[in-house]
């Protein structure tokens, strides 16, 4: 009866477990196959390939179950055309090699490398029959583990040695290439399975010359199909799962993206609306500074300066009043007047917005404010404070923080010798959006 179509058979598991039971009902007395699977699983395996995929499928219409059997075993035969003609020349260098005096007595003792030699040559075995148990073909003589060749003294001689290594080689390569052709055959038929257009209907009685399974490889077979199929409705499951995880989880982002959206500020502000966020932002860390930064030159009890820009304010007097022969105390009044008004934010808020609007409209403050407005020492330390984020106000991206605040005091500090020259401020106002396009315009004209 033609069987049905079964793609899981498809699967080198399934070979590995032909393989196994064969490995325990075959080769017992330590005896291994020539390559990597036994021949039994491998023609076994063709078999049911052939059963379950090639007839069901019309994958081969024209191909027998014998075309089919000769076509995977030919690697096998193929390397044992190789090996075995191999083995007999390895025999006939052994046979040399303990012939020689040193191996008088051990070719004496029982299960020598001379008695399987000459039972290989004569048939002519040992009385409990050890060889046809134990080396019933060539190749289990050199891969079994009881072999001679892996005891004393040949284990010491480095010409059997060699031998065995050469031999090991040789089954290694062929075994190698027994499993390649056998999953690159695996992976073809999985290919021509998906390419189908329609599944076949097991509706014919046909039932061509061949070979059936084993009662006992029908066994290994329906508890291989068995956990196959719950493996395979288990993954479904589980895909399914994670599939109903995945939507959920794309769905909360998407939810959770299109809210951080709507709340999210424009891209692109106007020039006069960053500028209103860029003071309103910097005004509180601003303003802490004056409780911080206040009462300058306010000595303490014993005299001690232990503020920074405190005595930064006094070296800058010192320097000040020196060069302009000025007196100190007045220097210092001036100082503690002058930076009294400075931490008012109120008052620089004006000068400030008005060197701001410069970055924002990408333009270089002395080619909008006056001179005069340029060189004063406020004005200096503030562009200094915030020139090297213009290209960032420039672009409307940065937002002010309490470093720039601390900035602002420092280099108008600086720029003021202590805040002695603060006073009077520049009397300064952003221009109107119109004004500041003109002047961009004018400026790309000229250039």
């Amino acid at each position: 009866m033609l069987k049905s179509l079964t793609p899981a058979v498809l699967s080198i598991d399934l070979l590995k477990q032909m393989d196994n039971h064969f490995r325990t009902t075959i080769y017992r007395n330590y005896r291994t196959p020539l390559l990597g699977y036994t021949p039994e699983a491998v023609v076994i395996f063709a078999i049911t390939i052939y059963n379950y995929i090639l007839r069901p499928s019309g994958l081969a219409p024209n191909t027998t179950q014998e075309d089919y059997l000769d076509y995977i075993t030919k690697t096998y035969r193929e390397a044992m055309d190789v090996i075995n003609p191999t083995l007999e020349d390895f025999i006939r260098e052994l046979e040399t090699i303990v012939a020689e005096p040193q191996y008088k007595d051990a070719e004496l003792q029982p299960h020598s490398i001379s008695e399987y030699i000459k039972y290989f040559k004569t048939g002519v075995d040992t009385e409990n029959g050890y060889n046809a148990k134990y080396y019933p073909a060539l190749h289990d003589f050199f891969y079994s583990a009881i072999s001679p060749l892996r005891t004393q003294p040949y284990v010491s001689d480095r010409r059997i040695n060699d031998i065995k290594y050469k031999a090991d080689a040789l089954q290694r390569h062929h075994s190698e290439r027994l499993v390649i052709f056998i999953r690159e055959e695996l992976l073809t038929l999985t290919d021509q399975l998906k390419d189908l257009k329609a599944m076949p209907v097991d509706a014919t009685p046909e039932n061509r010359d061949g070979y059936g399974l084993p009662p006992d490889i029908e066994v290994i077979l329906e508890q291989f199909l068995a956990l196959a199929s719950a493996k395979a409705q288990s993954e479904a499951e589980t895909q399914a799962q994670d599939d109903a995880h995945i939507r959920e989880a794309q769905a909360r982002i998407q939810a959770e993206a299109l809210a951080r959206q709507a709340k999210q500020e424009p891209r692109t502000r106007t020039p006069e609306e960053y500028l209103e966020l860029f003071i309103s932002t910097l005004e509180p860390h601003y303003t802490s500074l004056s409780s911080k930064y206040a009462s300058l030159h306010q000595a303490s009890e014993d005299g001690v300066i232990t503020r920074l820009d405190e005595a930064f304010a006094c070296i800058h007097a010192g320097k000040y009043s020196k060069s302009h022969n000025l007196d100190l105390n007045t220097v210092l009044a001036q100082q503690t007047q002058a930076q009294s008004e400075i931490l008012n934010f109120d008052n620089i808020k004006p000068i400030l917005s008005a060197c701001m609007h410069c970055y924002a409209y990408n333009l270089a403050p002395q080619d909008v404010l006056p001179p005069t407005v340029i060189e004063h020492g406020v004005v200096q330390g503030i562009l200094e404070a915030t020139r090297r984020y213009a290209p960032d106000i420039a672009r409307r991206s940065y937002r002010p923080n309490a470093d720039l605040a601390e900035a602002l005091y420092s280099k108008i500090l600086d720029h003021t010798h202590g805040f002695a020259t603060a006073l009077p401020l520049p009397q300064v106002a952003p221009l109107t959006d119109k004004a500041m396009k003109a002047i961009a315009k004018e400026l790309t004209h000229s250039m």
